[in-house]
């Protein structure tokens, strides 16, 4: 799907009661790529059946494989979801993810693969960082290949003007929690930070800097929010704009801001310089 591509990424949150609004708001934008989080057996073909009357019929979903009995044990009740304009191809990228269900990979017929993924929270204990550390192990092995990937990624706990982050295996003045250690904190950077040895760059810092605060989940009664719902593109693409959409947030569509960037192909992939510009564009 060569030329520009509009991408949808977000965390839907389980809202059924709310699908076809939020389908409808997918819809207006009118996106070439849609990356869903937190799909349910419930709302699957519901997801389905709204996205084809949205123009894209094509869907690759991994709700069927979320099995609650299966170890190591975890209350896996979604799954994640690749939409698109043009036709798509499941495939296995591989990568051995503690929990599948978690991750979507799809491919187009011109090679570009999209990944829809949602990391499981802290509360999940070490399945976290080890899918931190899987996810970005797989993308490092095969770094030249045209790639979207979009989802909640359930990091970083902050960003500073600087470029660095702590993460959730820090506590807030940013010491590390004993109870987590470095090898979570390492799993964490790497999928914000350490992004060069994959070929993808983060497209909102790319485009925006680091001087550009936002945050795509609030506390329901304020108090704070990270921005934790990511999108990372390879080399092959052209940012030309980015956003949450907190509107929809707003709206109660989700408990989490969508994010929409516009892209375009390059004929020749560009080598990301780093993971991001210098602090304080935008």
């Amino acid at each position: 799907m060569p030329g520009d591509l509009r991408v949808i990424t977000w965390n839907v949150a389980r809202r059924r009661s709310v699908l076809e609004d939020q389908a409808a708001a997918i819809a207006g934008r009118r996106p070439d790529v849609v990356l869903l989080q937190e799909i349910t057996r419930n709302s699957a073909a519901s997801w389905r059946a709204a996205l084809a009357r949205a123009g894209l019929p094509h869907v690759v979903e991994t709700i069927a494989s979320a099995d609650p009995h299966r170890a190591p044990p975890g209350p896996r009740r979604t799954g994640v979801l690749v939409a698109a304009r043009s036709p798509l191809e499941p495939f296995d990228a591989g990568w051995e993810l503690p929990w599948p269900e978690v991750l979507a990979c799809a491919r187009a017929p011109d090679g570009l693969e999209l990944h829809a993924v949602h990391v499981p929270q802290a509360a999940n204990g070490v399945i976290k960082p080890l899918t931190l550390a899987r996810l970005h192990a797989g993308l490092a092995r095969a770094p030249g290949a045209p790639r979207v990937l979009g989802g909640d990624l359930n990091t970083p706990r902050r960003e500073t003007p600087e470029g660095d982050v702590l993460t959730f295996a820090q506590d807030s003045a940013g010491r590390l929690r004993p109870a987590r250690g470095e090898p979570w904190d390492a799993a964490e950077r790497a999928m914000v930070t350490g992004l060069g040895p994959t070929g993808l760059r983060d497209v909102y810092r790319s485009h925006l800097g680091y001087g550009a605060r936002d945050r795509s989940w609030v506390y329901p009664r304020g108090g704070g929010g990270y921005r934790i719902d990511h999108l990372l593109a390879s080399g092959h693409f052209e940012v030309l704009a980015v956003r949450y959409r907190h509107d929809w947030r707003d709206d109660g569509l989700s408990d989490h801001s969508a994010m929409e960037a516009d892209l375009r192909w390059r004929a020749t992939a560009a080598v990301p310089r780093g993971d991001a510009p210098p602090p304080g564009r935008g």
